[in-house]
Formats: C-alpha cells, sequence, structure tokens
C-alpha cells in the first residue's frame, strides 16, 4: 500500500529484506519446479493450479528482491504491485487444488452418497467462489496500491471482502469434508476399507487449516491498516503467509495426488523425485492394463494379481510403492 510513515516509506513501512526475499524466491522457485515435474511426469492435470500458485509466490517475491536493493521512498511500482498481487492471490491457487482433489477422493472411496454437497457439484462450487474470491481480492489488491488515499482504503475493504469470501468458502467446504468423513466412518463402502485415501483428506485438512489461518492473518492486516502491528512488521507475512504456504507445498510432495489419479485411472505416482506404477481400481473392476482384469472383491480380499504379488503383500500397489517406511499397513492410516 502506498504511504509515508514517519518519514520511512513509500509503499513499504518498513525496509524489506533482501535475504529474507531471495530465500523464500529459491524455496518457492524450486518447489514449484518439483511439482512441476511430478504433474507432467504422473498426468495429474487437475493439480496445475498448484503450479501456478506456486509461480505467483516465487515471482512475487523476485519482485520483493528488486524493491529491497532499491533505495527507501524510491521503491519501484512495478515490482511493488507484483510482489502484493502474486503473494496475495497464490493461495487461492492452493484453494483450487484442494477443491478438485477432494472431488476425486470421494470417487476413490466410492463416498458420493456420503456427502451433502453432490460430488460433481462440489468441485464446481467451491471453485466458483474460489475464482469469484480471487477476483476480488485482485481488485482490492490494485486499489490499495494507489496513491489516492482513498481509494487505497477501499482497496483495502475490497480485499477483506474477499478474503471473508474465501473463509466462508472454506468454512463451507471443512464443515462438508468433516460430515463426508463422519459419514464414511460410520458407513464405509466397501471401496473405503480398502484404498488409502485418508492420508490425502487429512492433508486436504492440513492445507485447508494453513489457509484458512492465513486469510484470518491478512484480515487483520487489512483490517488494522497502515498503522497496525501487521502491515508495519515485515516478519508475519514470512510467519503467517509465506511459510505455511510453502508448507502445503512440502507436504505435497510426498503425499501427491497423482494416487488418487493413479488408483482410479491406471498411471504414475509421484512421492517426492521418484515415480512408481499402480494398478486402477476403477467402478466395480479393479484394471490391470495388459495383465487383465480382477474382481473389486478379490482386490478386496488380497487375492493374487496376475503377477503374482498380492494387495496384502505389497499394499495398494504391486510395484512396490510407497517406499519402506510408508506402505499403507496401518488401516487407521488408509
Amino acid at each position: 500500500m502506498p504511504q509515508s510513515v514517519d518519514g520511512l516509506s513509500h509503499y513499504y513501512p518498513y525496509a524489506p529484506s533482501t535475504d529474507a526475499a531471495i530465500v523464500a524466491s529459491i524455496l518457492f522457485g524450486i518447489i514449484t519446479i518439483f511439482h512441476t515435474y511430478q504433474l507432467v511426469a504422473t498426468r495429474t492435470w487437475f493439480f496445475m493450479p498448484t503450479i501456478v500458485g506456486g509461480i505467483f509466490e516465487t515471482f512475487g517475491f523476485i519482485a520483493r528482491i528488486v524493491n529491497a536493493q532499491e533505495e527507501p521512498l524510491h521503491w519501484s511500482f512495478p515490482p511493488f504491485v507484483l510482489q502484493t498481487l502474486g503473494i496475495l492471490l497464490a493461495p487461492t491457487f492452493f484453494a483450487a487444488a484442494i477443491y478438485m482433489e477432494f472431488g476425486r477422493i470421494i470417487l476413490l472411496a466410492d463416498g458420493e452418497s456420503r456427502s451433502f454437497i453432490r460430488r460433481t457439484w462440489l468441485t464446481k462450487i467451491f471453485v466458483t467462489m474460489d475464482i469469484l474470491s480471487f477476483a476480488i481480492q485482485a481488485l482490492g489488491g490494485i486499489m490499495s496500491i494507489q496513491d489516492n488515499k482513498d481509494t487505497a482504503k477501499s482497496g483495502q475493504n475490497i480485499v477483506i471482502a474477499g478474503l471473508w469470501a474465501q473463509i466462508v468458502s472454506f468454512g463451507i467446504f471443512l464443515i462438508n469434508l468433516t460430515v463426508w468423513w463422519v459419514r464414511v466412518a460410520k458407513h464405509p463402502t466397501p471401496m473405503s476399507l480398502t484404498m488409502p485415501w485418508k492420508k490425502h483428506l487429512i492433508v486436504s485438512l492440513l492445507a485447508s487449516a494453513l489457509i484458512f489461518v492465513r486469510c484470518i492473518y491478512r484480515v487483520i492486516e487489512y483490517t488494522q491498516g497502515e498503522d497496525g502491528e501487521f502491515m508495519r512488521h515485515e516478519v508475519y507475512q514470512y510467519a503467517l503467509d509465506a511459510i505455511p504456504m510453502f508448507g502445503i507445498l512440502v507436504v505435497w510432495l510426498g503425499v501427491h495426488p497423482s494416487e488418487v489419479m493413479g488408483l482410479l485411472r491406471g498411471g504414475k505416482v509421484a512421492f517426492l523425485w521418484k515415480l512408481y506404477p499402480v494398478r486402477a481400481a476403477k467402478g466395480d473392476q479393479v484394471e490391470l492394463g495388459r495383465g487383465g482384469n480382477q474382481s473389486q472383491e478379490s482386490w478386496i480380499r488380497g487375492e493374487e494379481y496376475p503377477s503374482g504379488a498380492s494387495y496384502q503383500q505389497n499394499g495398494y500397489a504391486p510395484s512396490g510403492f510407497p517406499p519402506n517406511g510408508f506402505r499403507q499397513e496401518n488401516p487407521a492410516w488408509r
């Protein structure tokens, strides 16, 4: 936001840290490259918003480096715009990825009847709300960095409205997710007893909680305004925004949605930089590619595949995924 505070700054109420911005841009850049590799290698195209969010974060902090190396009160406007919008808007893409993965988790567990919002509508509703939140925050973000104080104040209020829209959307989503989990626990489907969907649901809950906390922080920041504690100290932007968003990307590296897609259609699953082929459990048949088909009941009982491996012996992927130490041998973690 444009401002002059105690003769210190215009745009920033503090001197931005070059070192912190460099570290953040490098970390987000590296992890975005990793996620791009995972996405392309496993063809998990629905997870593309995560890449876009990572790019927003990376270039947002690169722009912050540019400003940090300039003289106070003489910061360039274009990098300031880029860092403001990039860092502010990136989490909306992570939220979209969470919404889309949850719809596929429901399909994997064959649990659409347990959701009070139909799976076919769930993604459409929440992604639409996410796009609306994105548009509101983008408009407010652009207005909040104008020199005119009245325009900037209006922009602040619009950003707050966009953040509240995201919070409400997340609240409804989390209620639906929790209700679905409880219903599946009480009345499990055959697929929910065998498919490793729980860890993906837990990661979705964790990511949602981090984004939720980050939105609350941003609401307080913009409500307090340019003289508030959050806006006047750079450390909060890293502690309550950058670090939680980076944490989400780290967790997704190890619990990647490609596993859900692999079990739905067959293909490759990403675990960090490694790839593992999996067989598909789709509809009432387990598709084994060229090896033939096997009934869902045989999949559940763990009868042998044509290759000689079984579900009990090697988890849900006869090829040996996940690696030792990560196999889903605890039913509570499936």
